[in-house]
């Protein structure tokens, strides 16, 4: 990682003298001291030496990233995902025209409608139905797909089962 700038150049230069102990802590301020010895900690004497020769011109500026505060990043988070699964408006009239139509839409019919109305090529449609927006339409046929929750005492239930059955073969041997 090259120095990015003329004082981080200086500063890695610093670091570098640091390590060999040739700098003069007397004319460094103490904060400056307390980041010189920070880096001087988790780096290596040549890549010191590496950052100090770096020349700073022609380097990229480096962008400031702005700080976000958990609840932004929240916000922004539900927004991309918003915008994510909220299909385009055309598909949205077609979906409610569909189930206007015949009370429930079914994956097959609104597909077949759709690549109709945009004149798909079967690769186009497959891939137009791996967009995250059209696989979170309710589809009706989609209900009996659905995964019934696990039942969380499932376990106590499977080990008092088990424990039955252990007292039952004890009781056929003991007869």
């Amino acid at each position: 990682m090259p120095a990015k700038s003329k004082s981080q150049q200086r500063l890695f230069g610093m670091v570098h003298a640091y390590k060999k102990g040739e700098l003069d802590t007397s004319s460094v301020s103490a904060d400056q001291l307390k980041q010189i010895k920070k880096i001087a900690g988790g780096i290596k004497d040549e890549s010191a030496k590496k950052f100090a020769k770096t020349k700073h011109k022609g380097l990229p500026e480096v962008k400031e990233m702005q700080k976000l505060t958990f609840k932004q990043f929240l916000v922004e988070i539900t927004q991309k995902e918003r915008q994510m699964l909220t299909p385009p408006l055309a598909i949205q009239k077609l979906f409610a025209r569909i189930k206007q139509k015949n009370g429930f839409v079914k994956r097959e019919v609104f597909f077949n409608a759709l690549a109709d109305k945009m004149n798909l090529s079967p690769e186009g449609l497959q891939h137009l139905m791996q967009k995250p927006a059209l696989r979170a339409l309710p589809f009706a046929d989609e209900e009996d797909k659905l995964v019934r929750p696990r039942d969380p005492w499932a376990h106590v239930s499977q080990k008092a089962a088990k424990r039955e059955h252990r007292a039952r073969k004890t009781v056929i041997r003991n007869l």
